[in-house]
């Protein structure tokens, strides 16, 4: 198959931390607001009036396509990279709970999945 993916041939979470790499932690929050639970094609020549190019940039497409090839791709919803975006932002997990529309108890576990674990002391 080449270069060409398909969503069964690598998680999606990988290809999150491809666009983390390239576009940064901002874009990638975007595409996770904006395409989170789709499946996306990634163009094999990125063009400004791609779907995925208008919330990345052709640019940063490009530089996608450059490490991970085209094909098409399951974008996760990303409610982890939004939680860990928002709390270093200094928000609180009631804050972070009601704008990712997930209980209280769901946004306390990203907080403590984001600091160090005392069991590696």
């Amino acid at each position: 198959m080449g270069r060409e993916h398909d969503i069964h041939d690598y998680a999606a979470s990988s290809f999150l931390a491809v666009v983390v790499k390239h576009c940064g932690a901002d874009a990638a929050a975007r595409l996770c607001a904006a395409h989170g639970g789709l499946v996306v094609g990634v163009p094999k020549y990125p063009r400004a009036h791609h779907a995925l190019c208008e919330v990345l940039g052709v640019d940063g497409v490009k530089r996608i396509v450059a490490e991970w090839g085209s094909g098409r791709v399951s974008v996760l919803l990303g409610r982890r990279l939004r939680a860990q975006i928002l709390f270093a932002d200094g928000r609180s997990a009631s804050e972070v709970a009601r704008d990712l529309g997930v209980s209280y108890r769901t946004a306390s576990r990203y907080r403590r999945a984001l600091r160090p674990s005392d069991s590696n002391l």
